[in-house]
């Protein structure tokens, strides 16, 4: 089971900063106030997304990313950068579980 949880687990990623094994949901948060590299990020107040501090100022003045949807409404998901309803735990099960997040390596289907 750990070995599943470690390396095979769709609804968790690996931190490629810190290289710690985290929830999917909570990747944005991790980098923003929990990774040993947090320093390295902040959040962007348009989509709400942890961004590169060497790359901030350029994503805030493009304003090219997707607007944050309220939490209530949708989960925004930090690999594919797409919202997802309904909101909540239903809605990371549905795209990470059911459909597979296109940019989730782990969540890739084998055919």
């Amino acid at each position: 089971m750990e070995y599943h949880y470690w390396k095979d687990c769709p609804v968790l990623t690996e931190c490629l900063q810190c290289h710690q094994v985290i929830e999917i949901e909570s990747l944005n948060n991790h980098l923003l106030t929990e990774c040993e590299h947090k320093d390295k990020f902040r959040e962007c107040p348009r989509c709400r997304e942890s961004i590169n501090v060497d790359e901030y100022d350029q994503h805030t003045e493009e304003k090219a990313c997707i607007i944050s949807k309220p939490p209530k409404a949708a989960n925004r998901c930090p690999l594919c950068h797409q919202d997802m309803v309904p909101a909540g735990e239903v809605g990371w099960r549905k795209h990470l579980l059911e459909e597979g997040c296109p940019e989730n390596p782990r969540g890739k289907r084998k055919d």
